[in-house]
């Protein structure tokens, strides 16, 4: 006879009982080994997220943007002072960054840009303070053009100290210094300096200033009365720094001293920058004849008929009118610079000799 369950059996046979036993099928958990190896995985994740990116965030990125901002090369393309008044000026600017790191960001000034001139004696003194507005950079690259209006001057000595080196001298340096926030990678990082040196070329004396167009008739009374003059000078400023200039009166003098006469510009003259022509439209006056030698009158009637240059210095005597800027006039009234006065050509890189006739 045989019983048979869900669970057991039981067979007799020959007097012996046997047992059997069927297993049933139990269902496995759900953390499997995979399950488990993949939970870890991304539980070392999300703890790596949220340790390493803050430190992304909040160290490495303000290091990169810092480094970058340090490393960056600043180039004066030009720099044109106009509106200028005692205490202040306007100043229009457009200066090169190169060398800014490879992370693509945009740069806000959080505080005024303090610009101090590096002096040849004294170290470095701050003597302007200006606002500026952000600049972005791209691969390394970007430019900064701004228009400033009411850039502070801090120490008007020390500015009419400058601007005396700056006209005679081929280069000065300047400490650019402020405190910075960057934009990138779609968050703001403050607290961060720029303080850039930057070597910018000088005016070298305005060399090669010429006065080659002119109206002058000597009449019958030029011995006893001054001459009426129309003259126009031509500037070169090789000096990114350009500088608008009030009204001007000049002595014009030969180079061993004899005065020739005087001249005053029409209305505001601006001396450009980078290289660039300036006219500066002159009314003068020469001086009586009779007071000049005899050799000076004959080399100054072949200098009008276009046979000889005359190298003469042009001396500012005033700046300004009755408003003259301190920083300016300071800088420039008796000052001489030199010109060639005369129509004859000049070749190239050579400059005019004042004659031997007129040497005494």
């Amino acid at each position: 006879m045989t019983d048979t369950k869900a669970s057991t059996a039981t067979l007799a046979e020959e007097g012996n009982v046997v047992h059997t036993t069927t297993k049933t099928k139990t269902k496995s958990g759900f953390w499997t080994r995979p399950k488990k190896i993949i939970a870890g995985v991304v539980v070392f994740i999300v703890l790596f997220l949220i340790i390493f990116l803050p430190i992304l965030f909040f160290v490495i990125v303000p290091k990169i943007a810092q480094k970058g901002i340090n490393s960056s090369v600043l180039t004066f393309k030009s720099a044109d002072i106009t509106n200028p008044r005692n205490g202040t000026f306007d100043l229009a600017m457009k200066i090169d960054v190169t060398e800014a790191g490879h992370t693509k960001a945009t740069i806000t000034h959080t505080s005024p840009m303090t610009v101090y001139w590096i002096t040849p004696t004294s170290g470095e003194i701050p003597f302007l303070r200006m606002e500026l507005p952000p600049f972005s950079v791209d691969g390394g690259d970007g430019t900064i053009d701004a228009s400033v209006k009411g850039v502070t001057v801090l120490n008007e000595g020390v500015l009419t100290k400058f601007n005396q080196f700056l006209i005679t001298q081929d280069s000065f340096q300047w400490r650019l210094e402020g405190e910075v926030s960057a934009r990138a990678l779609g968050r703001d990082y403050g607290g961060l300096t720029m303080s850039k040196v930057v070597t910018l070329g000088g005016m070298k004396g305005l060399k090669g200033t010429t006065i080659k167009e002119f109206d002058v008739k000597l009449g019958p009374n030029s011995n006893t009365t001054a001459t009426p003059m129309q003259l126009n000078a031509t500037l070169i400023n090789p000096s990114p720094i350009g500088l608008e200039l009030g009204v001007m009166v000049f002595n014009v003098s030969t180079t061993s001293g004899i005065p020739l006469g005087t001249a005053s510009t029409r209305g505001i003259s601006l001396v450009r920058s980078g290289g660039a022509e300036s006219t500066l439209i002159l009314d003068g006056l020469l001086n009586p004849t009779a007071a000049l030698p005899a050799a000076a009158i004959e080399l100054l009637k072949a200098v009008l008929a276009g046979a000889v240059n005359l190298p003469v210095n042009v001396v500012p005597v005033s700046i300004g009118g009755n408003d003259p800027v301190s920083w300016i006039s300071g800088a420039l009234v008796g000052a001489p610079l030199p010109a060639t006065f005369g129509k004859k050509p000049v070749p190239a890189g050579e400059a005019a000799a004042e004659p031997a006739a007129h040497s005494g």
